[in-house]
């Protein structure tokens, strides 16, 4: 059954690939890019979690109306604030985790990939790969700043 914007309201955070992908398309079109915007001039660029560091995230209080937000569902948040919010800590981005070494993993195709500790590291900001691909991260979830293999 294709994805609505229907079923995804009523089920909104989902496990489906297709509903992930579908949300991470809308992240990047310009009505979210616009309203991320508007949130972060909102909040004068600082964190409305802590009020003391700058907002680099804009999180969603609840995905009710996912893909059609009001702007009051949306805070900015800085990047610790926002992994508080998900019950992350930088230890847990820290932990080992076998998906490291899985084919496809993203820092595998990259020319700054490397390894510390039996742990994918990024050569480029000599940070864990786990910690530059977090949300907020150096590379991001989107991997932004990936230099392919030549």
């Amino acid at each position: 059954m294709p994805l609505t914007e229907e079923r995804a309201m009523k089920n909104p955070i989902s496990s489906s690939v297709e509903w992930w992908d579908k949300y991470n398309a809308y992240l990047q079109s310009p009505e979210w890019k616009s309203k991320r915007a508007r949130v972060l001039k909102r909040a004068s660029g600082i964190c409305e979690g802590c009020g003391i560091k700058r907002a680099t995230q804009v999180h969603h209080l609840h995905y009710k109306n996912v893909f059609k937000e009001f702007l009051f569902e949306l805070v900015a948040i800085c990047e610790e604030c926002h992994d508080m919010v998900h019950g992350k800590t930088k230890e847990d981005l820290l932990k080992f985790d076998p998906i490291e070494w899985m084919d496809g993993f993203p820092c595998e195709s990259c020319r700054w990939q490397d390894e510390e500790n039996n742990r994918r590291w990024c050569g480029k900001f000599h940070i864990h790969a786990r910690i530059a691909l977090s949300d907020g991260g150096s590379c991001g979830p989107f991997h932004k700043e990936l230099e392919p293999l030549k």
